[in-house]
């Protein structure tokens, strides 16, 4: 009976329908065994214009399968509105592994962890109140289930029966590490749920598959048992025999092709520590071992990429808090700016896998597309600046949400339930007491800086806040008190994800309560349009508090790839031609320049622009073809 093409979406994907199925403990594609060598590459980490070259360098590594987060937040920023265009195109995407040759295993959520803001759940969720996540709970469910039939229906013509590239679905992500399907009715009917919906959307003859830490404890917690689902574990790079055996206790006889869906080729970095680099040997030779025995493998990570914008998420829990930085190198075979990556035994780890690959790989392996050119454009001058905070640019910043907002009692409320997503928020009062300790029944979420009259008097971050500060200055009755709050990411791992920003918490000054008449609330978004609406004067002389620095970068030859060094600068978010390209903090480091891929560049006048929230040492920045780390 011949299959009819799905849409017209199936058409362009091509209607060359193929099986995927597991048979004695083994993947089958089109009724021959299949050894998975994937690497993840997550498309939101690099612009569309750089998904070609990226998935090019990775098949010419030997690997025949890409692996993919969905990130929700990517796609439906604002509740309702649904954005799969541009740099947010997943059919674009898979329709790029398809014509490279490289199969797909689609990580849909709704969860995806990932070091990702909020692991990759919107912002939105969090404007209600007794909002419960990850669960079976009616407005999360609700939420998750307009958003998967939507995302479904992008991708359902590029499964590989349908003649795509997509060969199996992941449901959630390390469910194990935070619910437990065997001891609460919730998250049992939660994971029943995301396989439900997923056949009825997808059709029942798709592959699903779980995640999660590679022993029996976390699969029991966070997995179905039975051949609803494959059950997988992450670890290494090491021995797979442990979590394969851990498999076995979940998948049935016959369906347990052992496969370790998160090799670690790297590691994940902080803010404040040294850039992660692991031994590339260590990598390769686990794996020569793993396909020696018939295994499958997905490497976490192939390709990294950058953690643009607001979208670098954190660890920890409570007050302790781990901002990742804006690179997501990873230390991968591929790095972030397409070159091969180094391990600590400074080998090539892109050639080691390589000489792994070739050794099990079915046909030829495509050439390594040629070295990425990059130019080094020298140092810019920002010659613009505009207060963060005056008078003027507050009333522009607050302008998207009606303007300045009051609100009564003596505990401030977060910016999500003032409908804000990401930037700064800012509380004003007027001082009901007198006195240089200011204490908090809490912690800021995430760093706090603290005005008294407009002076800048002290700050304070959540991880190191010890429940109060001595300000430089004392506090007078009467005196206008301002607390600006830097969102630094929210927490993408572990039970307490429902990080709202700001500051919950009632504060004294001197034991006696900050306020008696409530707060002004300033909702700083910090989009491009509001920073380029401020008014700008020249640059003279030093920014002791928040200030935005506006140059250009003229571009008269070939448009490339480069970094920026704000080596002048400390702490703050960078925006080049209006695209956010992520946050520097030049104090705790390890990353001290920031990647601008070419697509974000052009011939002629390019703008730059910077929000730095501490101190300047001046004015200039630097474009250079090499990666800057420092060695904290």
């Amino acid at each position: 009976m011949l299959r009819l093409c799905l849409s017209a979406v199936l058409v362009a994907v091509g209607c060359n329908a193929g099986t995927f199925t597991v048979e004695n403990d083994k993947f089958m594609k089109d009724g021959e065994a299949f050894q998975i060598m994937s690497g993840s590459f997550h498309y939101s980490r690099i612009p569309a214009a750089g998904w070609d070259d990226r998935l090019k360098r990775l098949a010419a590594m030997g690997l025949n399968t890409i692996q993919t987060y969905v990130p929700w937040n990517w796609h439906e920023d604002t509740e309702g509105t649904f954005d799969f265009e541009g740099d947010r195109d997943l059919s674009h995407f898979l329709s790029l592994c398809k014509q490279n040759n490289l199969s797909v295993l689609l990580r849909a959520g709704p969860y995806m962890c990932g070091e990702w803001e909020f692991g990759g759940l919107p912002w939105w969720l969090l404007k209600n109140s007794t909002l419960d996540i990850r669960t079976y709970s009616p407005f999360y469910i609700s939420a998750v289930e307009k958003y998967l039939t939507k995302l479904h229906s992008v991708v359902k013509p590029h499964l590989y029966e349908n003649g795509g590239s997509i060969l199996m679905v992941q449901i959630e992500n390390e469910y194990g590490s935070y619910g437990d399907v065997t001891k609460n009715p919730n998250d049992l009917k939660y994971m029943n749920y995301l396989v439900n919906i997923t056949k009825q959307n997808l059709g029942n003859t798709i592959q699903l598959y779980t995640t999660d830490g590679g022993n029996a404890g976390f699969m029991s917690r966070g997995s179905l048992k039975g051949d609803v689902v494959l059950s997988f574990g992450d670890h290494g790079p090491g021995d797979f025999g442990p979590s394969c055996k851990a498999q076995a206790t979940m998948n049935p006889a016959g369906k347990n092709p052992c496969m370790d869906t998160e090799y670690y080729t790297g590691w994940l970095t902080h803010w404040g520590e040294h850039m992660a680099n692991t031994s590339s040997k260590n990598v390769a030779n686990g794996l020569d071992t793993a396909l020696k025995s018939g295994y499958s493998f997905n490497l976490y990570m192939g390709f990294g990429g950058t953690n643009w914008g607001w979208f670098a998420g954190a660890n920890g829990g409570g007050q302790q808090y781990m901002p990742h930085i804006t690179s997501y190198d990873y230390d991968s075979p591929v790095s972030e700016n397409g070159d091969h990556g180094f391990g600590s035994d400074n080998i090539d780890k892109y050639e080691a896998i390589l000489a792994v690959t070739s050794k099990y790989y079915k046909g030829t392996i495509p050439p390594e597309p040629p070295a990425i050119k990059r130019m080094a454009y020298g140092k810019v001058t920002l010659s613009q600046q505009a207060s963060l905070l005056s008078a003027g640019s507050l009333d522009v910043l607050t302008k998207w949400n009606g303007g300045i907002r009051s609100q009564p009692g003596a505990v401030p409320v977060e910016m999500e339930y003032y409908n804000q997503s990401f930037g700064s928020i800012m509380y004003r009062c007027t001082a009901a007491a007198s006195g240089n300790t200011l204490s908090l029944q809490g912690y800021p979420k995430d760093r706090a800086i603290v005005f008294i009259n407009g002076k800048r008097v002290g700050d304070f971050y959540r991880p190191t806040f010890k429940g109060n500060i001595t300000l430089s200055e004392s506090v007078k009755v009467g005196d206008t008190i301002d607390i600006l709050i830097e969102a630094m990411g929210r927490l993408n791992y572990g039970r307490g994800m429902t990080d709202r920003k700001g500051i919950p918490y009632a504060m004294s000054i001197n034991s006696n309560p900050i306020t008696t008449t409530g707060w002004k609330v300033f909702n700083l978004r910090l989009s491009s349009s509001d920073l380029n609406g401020l008014s700008y004067s020249p640059v003279a002389g030093t920014a002791l508090s928040p200030t935005v620095f506006k140059g250009t970068l003229n571009i008269a030859s070939t448009v490339t790839s480069c970094y920026i060094e704000t080596t002048s600068f400390t702490k703050g978010s960078i925006w080049i031609n209006g695209n956010n390209i992520g946050r520097y903090w030049n104090t705790k480091g390890p990353q001290l320049s920031i990647y601008i891929h070419e697509s974000m560049l052009q011939t002629g006048e390019n703008s730059i622009m910077i929000l730095e929230y501490d101190s300047n040492s001046g004015s200039d920045v630097t474009f250079t073809n090499t990666p800057r780390w420092g060695t904290h």
